[in-house]
């Protein structure tokens, strides 16, 4: 089974991943583009029956880069969703 990674980038804007724990595989519709959601119940309604097992936030901002402080570890920037 796979994990679902949501990652939030500034403006509500929220890309989703299948992660196999090898790689991260960008989730796109029929044409094969990026699917973009707007909001995180727009990305659960369209995951949930996808078989997903597990699912994790992983929030992006330049802000701290930007002000020139040091960046933040992945892991504190993100969060364990419970969807599944």
């Amino acid at each position: 089974m796979a994990a679902l990674l949501v990652k939030s980038f500034e403006g509500d804007i929220y890309l989703a991943y299948q992660d196999d724990g090898i790689r991260q595989t960008l989730i796109t519709d029929e044409l094969d583009r990026a699917m973009t959601f707007s909001s995180l119940h727009q990305v659960k309604d369209y995951c949930l029956n996808e078989g997903f097992d597990s699912a994790t936030l992983q929030h992006a901002s330049a802000y701290d880069e930007m002000c020139g402080a040091a960046m933040p570890t992945a892991a504190e920037m993100q969060m364990d969703l419970k969807w599944f």
